[in-house]
């Protein structure tokens, strides 16, 4: 009986071991530049300023920004919109 507990043992430590070994070998490629983020946050309250965060993004889009999260009015109802761009390293 107690071999049967010692090969369940001996089993789980070697699905850990080796669970362990997979993720830990899916880390970055060597030598591979890393990515960084830059986040900018565009605010937006009442039905003009609605109108022209429309523009705002758009000329955002075309310098490589990218709308991350919009959160919807709040309590005083600004509507904030959280843009993203990837920056390599130089």
């Amino acid at each position: 009986m107690r071999w049967k507990l010692t090969a369940a043992v001996a089993l789980a430590a070697l699905g850990l071991t080796t669970a362990a070994l997979a993720v830990e070998g899916r880390g970055e490629t060597p030598g591979a530049p890393a990515v960084t983020y830059a986040y900018r946050v565009e605010r937006a309250r009442g039905t003009k300023e609605l109108k022209d965060l429309e523009q705002r993004l758009n000329d955002a889009g075309r310098t490589g920004w990218r709308v991350s999260k919009a959160v919807g009015p709040s309590f005083n109802d600004e509507l904030v919109v959280l843009l993203e761009k990837s920056e390599s390293p130089r």
